[in-house]
């Protein structure tokens, strides 16, 4: 298990002592942010840290060795993952998203997805949603370049999470996109409409994460 920390540590536990021992001590740190880690991926093997000091750093997580260095000019706040492309896309504070290749360790292309900072980022299929500071959620679709919004909420969007119902024979029956935001509401969208289908209200102040389990 990994934790960034504001001073710009990552440290790491090993779960199994945490179990048994239940006082279990960090092992030992990965050094080299200086500033707040704002997100975390781990995807084969290496892990990747983005941190308010500008800069993308590749950990591999064997050797506990930084094997690259990411450098930009504002705070990165999100990062994840396409595996067919061997992309990892970043959502800066400069309201860009930028897509790292990482065979070749260029940006392939960078664009600005939003009106105000990034925050948070979701891969789902063709579609690279974004949301942040701009309370107006945009999809953008990777093979056609197209963008849709969905509109609704009042304040930052904290996190975005895509739920996907299948029927007996597999078929995906509904796609949902989920997202939490500062306005203290989660809500529900449906993919192909744009249209907001429900609200979730209940918390007194923003929701800056979700998780799904067993429906």
């Amino acid at each position: 298990m990994y934790a960034g920390f504001g001073d710009g540590l990552i440290m790491q536990w090993e779960i199994s002592k945490i179990i048994e021992d239940k006082k279990s001590q960090p092992i030992r740190p990965l050094i080299g942010h200086i500033n707040k880690i704002n997100h975390m991926l781990f995807e084969n093997n290496t892990l990747f840290s983005a941190s308010q000091d500008c800069t993308l750093r590749l950990w591999n997580v064997d050797s506990e060795v930084c094997i690259r260095i990411f450098k930009f000019q504002d705070p990165i706040m999100y990062t994840c993952y396409h595996a067919e492309y061997n992309f990892l896309f970043t959502g800066c504070w400069d309201k860009q998203v930028r897509a790292i290749d990482l065979k070749t360790g260029e940006i392939d292309r960078a664009f600005v997805a939003s009106k105000d900072a990034v925050k948070c980022l979701h891969l789902y299929d063709k579609w690279l949603f974004v949301g942040g500071m701009d309370p107006v959620i945009r999809a953008f679709d990777l093979t056609s370049g197209n963008v849709v919004t969905y509109e609704g909420h009042s304040s930052w969007v904290m996190q975005m999470k895509v739920w996907a119902s299948v029927n007996d024979q597999g078929d995906i029956k509904h796609q949902w996109l989920f997202s939490s935001s500062d306005d203290g509401t989660i809500r529900v969208w449906d993919i192909k409409t744009q249209l907001c289908l429900d609200e979730l209200i209940g918390h007194k102040s923003g929701v800056t994460c979700m998780s799904f389990t067993q429906n």
